[in-house]
């Protein structure tokens, strides 16, 4: 989990710049004058945080009763009506960690958010952690086993 929350707090980060890039992109806009600078910031901003925030670049959840999940409230909302097991299961745990932080720092961390649902209706976590191969020591031949020198002075 560690890696994990490594990489939620590199995401936060980004959000955060993204955003504070945004305002700085209204403040060239409201300067120069520019109306649809200003109104493409206004509406990227309103996209980036909070629970309204739609999955930007990507098709609504389909939840295997049809219903369509497209914005982070209605994750959350779906997440709510879990049974108490449900909501226990590591899976869903991830996700609503994963959709806290996307509403609270918007940005990337929405599609992260929206990958950590889809995962949990799948009941998975995330992709395996890659395990190291197994290296095996070369088998001694038969001629080595033979020389070995005796202890002891036999």
């Amino acid at each position: 989990m560690s890696n994990l929350s490594t990489l939620l707090e590199q995401w936060k980060r980004i959000a955060t710049e993204y955003r504070d890039l945004l305002r700085l992109r209204a403040k060239v806009a409201q300067l120069s004058g520019d109306r649809t600078m200003m109104e493409d910031v206004d509406q990227k901003l309103a996209q980036t945080s909070g629970w309204d925030a739609p999955f930007a670049d990507h098709p609504p959840i389909v939840l295997p009763d049809g219903r369509k999940l497209k914005t982070l409230a209605d994750c959350r909302d779906y997440a709510g009506t879990l049974s108490a097991r449900g909501r226990k299961a590591a899976h869903w745990q991830h996700a609503t960690a994963a959709l806290l932080s996307a509403a609270e720092h918007g940005g990337p961390l929405v599609t992260v958010a929206r990958m950590a649902v889809t995962r949990a209706l799948q009941g998975t976590v995330g992709p395996e952690p890659l395990q190291p191969a197994k290296v095996n020591k070369p088998a001694r031949s038969k001629a080595r086993r033979k020389k070995r020198r005796p202890r002891n002075g036999r």
